[in-house]
């Protein structure tokens, strides 16, 4: 154009177009360095998050292990006391029962035996059936612990070893577990229970006192003999007991007094079976 002098010719029009391609790099360039500065910026605030993550991660893992150890102590520690109790409860039965051999009171021991150890099995089975369930529980928290334990923070894969370990916590339900480990120990504690209140009414039934004269309470004497009777009455007729309380204690016999108490009671229940009434009236 400035050949047809549309354009002037000077230095004006000469460096025209270059300066303005210089002034464009110039432009380009500032932009682009802002661009990659942002970029920049982006990356380190997206590297601070996912440290900031991975560190609350970490503080969630660690207190979250601390728990589940606690509890898993806790529940542990009872077992082996509820377990403690249950042989030294055991170990009593084994000590009346031979006290009760050695004393032949009974004429018909080995059928009151057979009702004795029944009357035991259904609690020990109970406790045992309780106790295998207790010990899956417990391998199955023990494996998240190992887990949790196991965790890196450092490690290229711990987003998947945290997301094991959340998969195992949820595949295992853990406030569904806690639950039903704390049922079970009551359900053991309820057998050990039930087996303690049978060895002690056996205890008292077979105090072997001779012709002794000693103080003894009509209640627990009463009561131990229904207990070991209580096997051998269900399929006969129903025991309705009525005690009367704060019965003093009385000077007995008590060996001898039981075996009458076993005499009428069982006499009692064999001629009930003679009428033709129903068992609930019996």
């Amino acid at each position: 154009m400035k050949d047809y002098g549309v354009i002037p010719y000077n230095e004006a029009t000469i460096y025209a177009l270059p300066t303005g391609s210089a002034i464009e790099l110039v432009v380009l360039s500032l932009a682009l360095g802002s661009r990659i500065n942002q970029l920049k910026k982006d990356r380190q605030r997206a590297r601070e998050k996912e440290l900031n993550t991975s560190l609350l991660n970490e503080k969630i893992q660690k207190e979250q292990n601390v728990i589940l150890e606690k509890s898993v102590n806790e529940r542990t520690s009872e077992l082996r006391e509820i377990n403690d109790s249950l042989q030294a409860t055991l170990e009593d039965l084994r000590s009346a029962q031979q006290q009760l051999i050695q004393s032949e009171k009974l004429a018909s021991i080995g059928q009151l035996t057979a009702g004795i150890a029944h009357e035991l099995n259904n609690p020990i089975n109970f406790v045992s059936s309780n106790a295998q369930s207790l010990k899956r529980d417990f391998i199955d928290v023990k494996e998240i612990i190992s887990l949790i334990s196991n965790l890196d923070s450092e490690s290229s894969s711990l987003k998947e070893d945290y997301l094991a370990v959340c998969n195992k916590m949820s595949q295992l339900d853990i406030p569904f577990t806690m639950n039903e480990i704390d049922e079970l120990l009551l359900g053991v504690e309820d057998g050990a229970n039930r087996t303690t209140e049978i060895v002690r009414g056996l205890r008292i039934f077979s105090r072997m006192d001779g012709n002794q004269t000693v103080m003894a309470n009509l209640n627990e004497l009463l009561s131990s003999t229904l207990i070991i009777l209580r096997s051998n009455l269900k399929d006969e007729a129903d025991v309705i007991v009525e005690l009367s309380e704060n019965v003093p204690d009385i000077s007995c016999q008590p060996g001898k007094l039981n075996q009458v108490f076993m005499n009428i009671i069982t006499n009692a229940a064999h001629a009930t079976m003679e009428t033709e009434l129903p068992r609930s009236d019996r």
